[in-house]
Order: structure tokens, then sequence, then C-alpha cells
């Protein structure tokens, strides 16, 4: 029997990423996001007076469920060139960093993100951008969205941030902005935004330029937490927070109210805890923002980490946009150095294989075991792969959890030596 497609049966079946789209859209009370401890990840809370016309409305905005990324793509990007399964559709690729000593200070990377946004906003081109900085509480770090106006409100939300982040619940903030809009946000949130874009005209117009990033999925905020106390570090005690910055690859950065700092190695301290990514990010097709205008992530490549420089591979997707790339370079905003395709390719070619090439054997072992898969309309290989693999891969996440929540993991991974050098 097929399970009803609700929001309650999208969070059950561990589809929901936290994006807070339905009730940022919703013009009701009947729904509320809020935080859920034992899952460390913001869930909506639905009300049974909701009705099943804007119950209905809510998931046809869900990106969770996942969205025809194919025929979004086509309409989307329609003027541009090329098109691949790997990266989606695109007009202009290149390797590039930021000139600005400000933006390179905090950056995961080459702050190409950053640098766009500053000068959209510089030139005019919007008024503001959607931004998410971490927020500090009693129970640790977490995430807070809001509309950035100016350089040091950017300054403010630099940097991954490798956990839910609910930004579209300020939707409302969003409709209300009285000017034009840019947004930085991982791929599914973009893909949310450009579901309602569809079907409305003033978000369309409202959210003109859209940043996104190479994602390989989040963990969710149990992981952060116990970094923080295993780092030993109490959580109502965490000054400043980031998940990932000082150069390339960089490092997460703990600092308590009394000024101490821990110094964790990206991506190594991932080690320190048994808890794995998301299960709607390892089910996920979309691997460098394909529905984005502008895409960024490191560059992996040996001849720029050659540099001694922090540097960001660009793909620009649309015509349109090129101009103002290139105006950026001749502002000497940016620095820019050419890339071919197959280095793309390989500088993200752990995550390509997962989202991409092994995608069709893993939705096919989750459907095995009961589990609801995201639908897509392609944009991942359909060639049968290895389900043995995916069944492996499986086991070893089961255990991992496992571990971690009997409180066995510290001792497996000491006895392993998993954590050895990740602290610098």
């Amino acid at each position: 029997m097929t399970i009803p497609l609700t929001i309650s049966n999208i969070t059950k079946s561990h589809l929901c990423i936290s994006c807070g789209i339905c009730s940022g859209i919703s013009d009701s009370d009947h729904i509320k996001l809020e935080y859920r401890m034992a899952q460390g990840m913001y869930y909506p809370r639905i009300s049974d007076t909701i009705s099943k016309a804007e119950h209905q409305k809510l998931i046809s905005f869900c990106p969770g469920k996942g969205y025809p990324i194919k025929e979004m793509g086509d309409s989307l990007f329609y003027d541009a060139d090329n098109y691949t399964m790997e990266l989606g559709h695109w007009q202009e690729a290149s390797a590039v960093r930021s000139t600005d000593l400000t933006i390179q200070k905090n950056a995961s990377s080459g702050g190409i993100m950053t640098s766009i946004a500053q000068f959209l906003l510089s030139e005019g081109l919007v008024g503001g951008v959607i931004v998410t900085k971490i927020d500090y509480t009693g129970g640790g770090p977490r995430t807070l969205s809001y509309i950035a106006t100016s350089k040091r409100e950017l300054l403010l939300a630099q940097g991954s941030k490798y956990c839910p982040v609910p930004v579209l619940e300020i939707l409302k903030d969003i409709y209300n902005f009285p000017g034009a809009l840019a947004f930085i946000g991982t791929p599914c949130q973009i893909a949310g935004i450009r579901l309602i874009q569809k079907e409305d005209s003033i978000l369309k117009n409202k959210i003109r330029y859209t940043i996104g990033n190479f994602c390989g999925g989040f963990r969710d905020f149990r992981e952060t937490n116990a970094i923080i106390q295993r780092a030993g570090i109490a959580l109502d005690r965490v000054a400043s927070f980031r998940y990932r910055g000082g150069g390339q690859p960089g490092s997460m950065e703990i600092i308590d109210k009394s000024g101490r700092k821990v110094l964790l190695k990206y991506p190594d301290y991932a080690r320190l805890t048994g808890y794995v990514k998301h299960v709607r990010c390892r089910l996920c097709v979309d691997a460098t923002a394909e529905l984005a205008d502008f895409c960024c992530g490191d560059a992996w490549i040996s001849r720029f980490l050659k540099t001694g420089k922090a540097w960001s591979i660009l793909i620009i997707r649309s015509p349109k946009n090129i101009a103002i790339i290139h105006r950026m370079k001749q502002t000497s905003a940016i620095e820019t150095a050419a890339l071919t395709y197959d280095e793309i390719l390989s500088s993200q070619k752990q995550n390509i294989i997962s989202k991409k090439i092994r995608q069709a054997a893993r939705r096919r072992f989750m459907r095995l075991v009961g589990c609801r898969v995201p639908d897509f309309d392609g944009g991942y290989s359909l060639i049968a792969g290895n389900i043995l693999l995916e069944l492996w891969v499986y086991i070893k996440y089961t255990l991992s959890e496992w571990s971690e929540k009997i409180m066995l993991y510290p001792l497996l991974a000491k006895y392993l030596r998993r954590n050895d050098n990740v602290r610098l």
C-alpha cells in the first residue's frame, strides 16, 4: 500500500530538510516550525484544523519530497550552451577568489559567494541579501537567517553552515522587503524558492539572484553539540563558533566565554562523533546547485592548491549573468583563472559519484528496506550500480549511529585511533 504524501509523512520518512518553507509560506497559524532535540532538526508542527487545500499547497512547495530538477533547469537556463548530468546547465566556469582581505579572512575557500553578494549590493542590483549567521543559545550554536543590507551584515553571515538551516521561515520578511533581493543558500533551499517562483510572480521578481554552494549534505545539531562538548566546552559557554574558515581546507573554531579556543581540522572533525549524514541528503541528486544562478564550491585542484591561496570554482548557469562576473573582474573585486570541465569533475569527484553515479542503486536499496525516496525526473545515472555497496554503507551508518546512541562511540573511536591529530 502506498503511504500518502503528507507533511507529517515527509518528516517521518526523514525527507524533511528543515528549510522552513512550509512554515514561511503558510498564510495561517496552522503550521509552525519547532526544534526537536531528539533529532537535532527543525520540524513542522501541523494543526489538526489545517485545510486540505492549504496542506496540498505546502506539499507542492516542499523540496524534501523531490522536484523535477531536469524540467526546472531546462526552463530556467534554456539559453545555456552546455548541459551534463554531472553539472546540470551551465554557460561558463572558472576558478575564482576574492581580492578583498576582509572577505578572505573568514572565507571557507575563495570567498566568492560573499564577494558576489557584496557586488550586487554595491552596484544597486539588489537592496538586500538573504543570509544565515550563527546564533548563540543556551543549547549551543544555532542558525539565524536575515536580510543583510550592508557589507558588515554580510560578513557576519560568512562561512559554511554544515547543519539544518530553516532560512525560508523568513519568507514573510522577504515578501515585505522594499526592493530586490539575492539569496545565498543550499541547492535544496534554492529548489524550494524555484518551486514557489513557478507559481508566484511576486517572489519571482523579488528574489533576482540565487547563489548556491556545492553541497555534499549536512549532519544535524546533535553532531554539532557533541563535538563542542567533546572539545571540553559547555554548550551555554560558547562565545564564537564556525564550522569552517581560516583558509583551505580550514578548520572548525570554537571559542568559549573565557577566550579559550579550540581548532579542529576540516573535514576530520566529523570523526569525533558517530552521527551520520541526514537521510534526505544521501538521496539528493544535486551536487552543484543546478537551479542557482551562481554556483560555488572548493577548487580541490592541485595546481590551485599549490599556490598557497584559497580558490573557489564558480559556475555561471545563464549567459545574462556573465556580465556581472566580468564587471567584478574589471573592477579587481575578484581574481579569476581558467579551468577545464574535467578539472571541475575531478575536484568534485566524490560528491558527483555519490549523488549522480551511485544514486540509482542507493534509491533501489532504500526502497527495498521500506524507505520513501524523494521523486526526481532525472539528473542522475540510471545504470543499476552496486546495491551491495549501498547495503554495506547503510550497515556502517546504522552501526555508527547506534554506537553513538548507547554512548559507545567515543570508546570505539579512541580504540580505532579515529580522533588522532584532529586538533590543530
